[in-house]
């Protein structure tokens, strides 16, 4: 399924990828997002089938009634322009609302992460109150918004042929009974009118419901559009391979029981490290250390180039310069500080 395509996706991502995208996001994505854009195929399908009988319908009524041609024309026109107008700004009220309940799912998801800190500082009422108050920001600024945006959207196609009838029944009257006009056509077209009012109104109800799934799906395919680490652990397992034979045939086993592989050293060669803003955090690192050492990693005032330079070991970040090399007979685990 979707769920599972992407889940597997983010399972995948780099280490970069996963830094924009935390918990609360991708729990949104699978559980809302996905649903949301899996919609797309059935409301493209339904609106087809509606714009087909509304293009009969529209070539029947020009056919059997010409000079009611302004009258057709000018009620999708005039939709046509309402659509316009008003997808910029459902799109906008739709995203507000999702950014709100972000937030909200972000401190909900901070919370239960924190509970052990909150607890000890008796902060329990304060969480509450600060949930509360987001979830009142929410309904405020998501939802009341949003509501009234779709309740002016879906009056206004109501309003429209009730008024395009009205204004056909004032102009072909005077045609009525001057005789150019028969009844019979005056009565079909304002039938017809009536019809047309109705399938644009399922037309514009399709419309607005796939304009607003479009971010939903926009979102959805840039998740799954997202770098991934596979390649990189196919291109360095490839590498280590090479090199593992290379050091091998380099080796010579000596007197004692050892095998060949355990004097193989895991070694940096020339490995540097420089993130996607251009920031060059490692630059020209080499190092070959026996198997088996214990080494202790130092550094004066950059926590934070120790802890990369762990990841690069345990392939959790790959290096944009030179090679990590661990013999392929070696097994790599990084233990993450966060449970």
């Amino acid at each position: 399924s979707l769920r599972a395509s992407l889940y597997r996706k983010y399972l995948n991502y780099t280490w970069d990828s996963r830094q924009k995208f935390g918990a609360a996001e991708m729990k949104i994505a699978l559980e809302c997002d996905v649903a949301e854009a899996s919609k797309c195929y059935t409301h493209g399908v339904e609106l087809s089938r509606v714009l087909i009988r509304v293009c009969l319908v529209v070539f029947f009524t020009l056919e059997k009634n010409p000079r009611s041609w302004w009258i057709i024309l000018l009620m999708p026109a005039l939709m046509a322009c309402w659509i316009y107008c008003r997808q910029r700004v459902s799109l906008e009220v739709v995203e507000a609302e999702c950014d709100w309940h972000l937030k909200v799912d972000e401190f909900v998801v901070m919370s239960c992460e924190s509970y052990s800190t909150v607890a000890e500082y008796h902060a329990r009422c304060n969480m509450i109150e600060l949930l509360s108050e987001k979830l009142r920001d929410s309904t405020r600024h998501g939802r009341i918004p949003k509501q009234q945006v779709d309740m002016n959207n879906k009056y206004f196609s109501k309003w429209l042929g009730p008024v395009f009838v009205a204004l056909y029944i004032s102009t072909a009257t005077t045609r009525v009974l001057e005789g150019s006009l028969s009844v019979g056509k005056f009565l079909a077209t304002i039938s017809i009118l009536q019809g047309i009012a109705g399938h644009f109104e399922e037309f514009y109800r399709i419309l607005m419901s796939l304009s607003v799934l479009v971010g939903p799906l926009r979102f959805v395919v840039h998740l799954l559009n997202m770098p991934i680490d596979v390649p990189a652990f196919k291109q360095t397992f490839e590498a280590h391979r090479e090199m593992t034979i290379k050091a091998r045939a380099q080796v010579r086993q000596p007197l004692t029981s050892c095998v060949i592989e355990d004097a193989i050293p895991l070694q940096l060669l020339n490995m540097g490290l420089t993130f996607s803003s251009g920031v060059k955090l490692l630059t020209n690192v080499s190092l070959s250390v026996p198997q088996g050492s214990l080494i202790a990693i130092m550094a004066a005032n950059s926590v934070k180039a120790r802890s990369t330079l762990l990841k690069l070991l345990g392939q959790v970040v790959f290096p944009t310069e030179g090679h990590v090399f661990m013999p392929t007979h070696l097994r790599v685990l990084h233990v993450s500080y966060q449970p």
